[in-house]
């Protein structure tokens, strides 16, 4: 009788034993979305093959006259990648392009046929020394069309989901684009805001649509300055969730353990790319809170990085705070 008792309830909890499943299941795969900046970008001009210009409030590709000579002007600009966490699935990923109303050359020609190509960088570059004549290789395999502007002020969104997808495919942590124009015959130009630019809201943004399943996102060392990154030693867990809610549990986001390192550090990001912790203390404790003040409750990012000995090696993926 009572064996039938305890059977009959756990049939009538049963239903909701499974809508609590479906329920962390459905969560763990909703969409999220990362904003990125501008990390890097530079111009380089046919006419200035030796000279660097890191400096330039605009984004462009042009074909001009300047003082009485033809030259072409092209773009170069990065985005740091580092914040997109283990078990992402790319849904898109859109560039956006705006117009820059303080150039001093003409917007773009919407009289002329000024459609343009961005490509993918596949050398490293600095913007403070990249020129014309030094300028890396880009991939021709995989580029992305911008139509001719239909007025000297338009404003772009371009899908470059392929460009990024095959970066993250590489474990390539920083994307780098390259523009100019498909016909570089005079007077042609496409002329964007730059990361230099004064005004904030009108700088190139990468915005990234991804699903993650949260039991994936444990911390997967990646690609780049590691040998091996698959065997890294000192392997160690990360929790991905804590509640600073003031009942004492579970109060704070740190690692339970982690071996002799000569060096470490994490940082915390929001999904706007904003830092909310940083330390270099592998004995941390973060309470959820920025300059004392608490930050919103949901999903944030982590990239940890440390040095056992002389290679160094990184984890990345995300945290939930409840209760905040």
């Amino acid at each position: 009788m009572l064996l039938q008792t305890h059977t009959t309830k756990m049939i009538r909890f049963l239903p909701l034993v499974i809508a609590f499943l479906a329920a962390l299941f459905s969560r763990a795969q909703q969409s999220q979305t990362i904003y990125f900046d501008c990390v890097r970008d530079a111009n380089i001009s046919s006419l200035h093959p030796d000279s660097t210009f890191g400096a330039d409030q605009s984004t462009k590709a042009v074909a001009w006259t300047f003082n009485g000579q033809f030259g072409v002007e092209r773009s170069l600009f990065a985005f740091d990648l580092c914040k997109i966490p283990a078990g992402f699935v790319l849904k898109s990923a859109t560039l956006k392009l705006y117009h820059n109303p303080l150039s001093n050359q003409t917007g773009h020609t919407a009289n002329g046929l000024n459609a343009s190509k961005i490509y993918l960088i596949k050398d490293t570059w600095d913007e403070s020394y990249v020129t014309w004549n030094n300028q890396p290789a880009i991939d021709t395999g995989i580029t992305v069309r911008l139509d001719s502007a239909i007025n000297s002020q338009e404003n772009y969104s371009i899908s470059v989901t392929a460009l990024v997808d095959s970066c993250i495919k590489a474990d390539i942590t920083e994307i780098g684009f390259y523009l100019k124009l498909i016909d570089e015959q005079f007077y042609r130009s496409m002329v964007f805001a730059s990361k230099e630019h004064p005004y904030k809201s009108i700088r190139p943004r990468l915005i990234i649509s991804y699903t993650a399943d949260s039991t994936m996102c444990s911390g997967v060392p990646i690609a780049g300055l590691s040998s091996n990154p698959k065997e890294a030693p000192c392997d160690f867990m990360v929790p991905n969730i804590f509640t600073p809610n003031g009942d004492s549990y579970n109060p704070h986001f740190h690692l339970d353990s982690i071996c002799d390192v000569k060096d470490f550090k994490i940082e915390i990001f929001n999904r706007w790319g904003d830092r909310m912790f940083q330390s270099n203390d592998p004995k941390f404790k973060w309470d959820g809170t920025l300059d004392s003040q608490k930050v919103a409750n949901g999903t944030y990012f982590y990239i940890i990085a440390y040095q056992p000995h002389e290679i160094w090696y990184f984890k990345k993926g995300t945290l939930t705070i409840v209760g905040n």
